[in-house]
């Protein structure tokens, strides 16, 4: 996984733990944990778009290396 992509899934993951401490609040009103939920709901969104992404690419290298490897004649 590239390291930019890394980054960004990390501070996603940051981003949903704040969004869950503010959403466990007793404190928050329904307008504003409304909008904290929605901006949650995109962020896994996001988050599974990119480890999709990175599975993928783990899944065609595999295919490489397995292809590689019939083609060698020992």
């Amino acid at each position: 996984m590239p390291k930019e992509t890394k980054e960004n899934l990390e501070k996603s993951f940051e981003k949903l733990e704040k969004i869950n401490e503010e959403l466990s609040s007793k404190d928050i009103n329904v307008d504003e944990a409304l909008k904290k939920f929605k901006e949650g709901a995109s962020l896994i969104k996001e988050c599974k778009e990119k480890l999709d992404k990175a599975e993928n690419e783990f899944k065609e290298i595999k295919k490489e290396l397995e292809v590689e490897d019939e083609d060698i004649e020992f």
